[in-house]
């Protein structure tokens, strides 16, 4: 059953997905600690912060790494918006994201030095082929690893894969 786009206690949260190639077109993903599936790193944007600001804080935060060549995708593959976007946690009210997506670059060796903050907001770091995804933690996952895959000629993914 669809969620209902308006609600009386719906929230918006407005945040950026950072998504990371290395040189072999593959993405590096985080395996989240909230639920043990993986996705992009990425989070809320602090009040007064940009999103670009907001995308080198929260790879840096999750991967420990930083990367010189991030930036923002045009606004038709950036945005992150729809009524699937959502987060329904028990006790809390029903959380609309939108946001959006940063690119950048980095060598397979920097995962060497990768060092999450000890949050607990990451339990592991791989990188992946876009043709051979791990179970994906929620809807906005899936759709920042298809902006991705179009760009490669890979086929959309489908719902699925979502853990």
């Amino acid at each position: 059953m669809p969620l209902p786009t308006t609600h009386p206690a719906a929230q918006l949260r407005v945040g950026v997905s950072v998504l990371i190639l290395n040189e072999r077109g593959e993405v590096l993903l985080q395996q989240r600690g909230d639920d043990g599936l993986w996705g992009t790193p990425g989070g809320g944007l602090n009040p007064g912060e940009t999103f670009l600001e907001a995308a080198h804080r929260e790879l840096h935060e999750e991967t420990g790494l930083t990367c010189p060549d991030l930036h923002l995708l045009p606004l038709e593959e950036g945005v992150v918006d729809a009524p699937a976007f959502h987060v329904v946690s028990p006790g809390r009210p029903l959380t609309y994201l939108v946001g959006l997506r940063a690119l950048g670059h980095l060598p397979t060796a920097a995962l060497d030095a990768a060092h999450p903050d000890d949050s607990g907001e990451t339990l592991a770091l791989a990188w992946f082929p876009l043709n051979d995804l791990p179970p994906l933690s929620g809807e906005v996952n899936r759709a920042n690893l298809n902006v991705l895959r179009r760009r490669s000629g890979l086929p959309p993914l489908n719902p699925a894969c979502i853990g």
